[in-house]
């Protein structure tokens, strides 16, 4: 009884294709469009100071590398899923895919760390360091 359940399931799995295709479509466009609206927002919002314009670089690259990523990987799903059909191969990528949106999100906030180490200077705004003045006298 429960194996004639689950093949009749995955059958009725095979007819949805209409709805997955425009699902990752979908959901490459997006990933694509998240990853360009942050690089034009950061690279609008440049200044004319060199270490600023320095560390939006820095992010950009960083916003490029991972919003590239998960989107070539969701067009390798959709490609596949549209040249194969719905097979536990495409259900095997599409649980590395949820994985790699959280490889990329963890990348990105390691990303501010590694920026902060960058522009760890003591003329920067807001870094303030106290053991700095620890041995002059006022």
């Amino acid at each position: 009884m429960a194996e004639t359940f689950k093949v009749v399931i995955i059958a009725k799995l095979t007819t949805l294709t209409w709805v997955s295709v425009p699902w990752f479509a979908f959901a490459a466009a997006c990933d694509l469009v998240i990853a360009a609206v942050q690089v034009v927002f950061l690279h609008r919002h440049r200044s004319g100071l060199p270490r600023t314009n320095r560390l939006i670089k820095i992010l950009s690259l960083y916003i490029l590398s991972t919003g590239l990523l998960t989107s070539v990987v969701a067009i390798v799903e959709l490609t596949s899923f549209a040249a194969i059909g719905f097979n536990f191969p495409l259900v095997f990528l599409s649980v590395a895919m949820g994985a790699l949106y959280v490889v990329s999100f963890l990348a990105n906030l390691d990303s501010r760390r590694i920026v902060r180490g960058i522009d760890n200077d003591s003329r920067t705004l807001g870094s303030y360091r106290p053991e700095n003045d620890a041995g002059q006298s006022h």
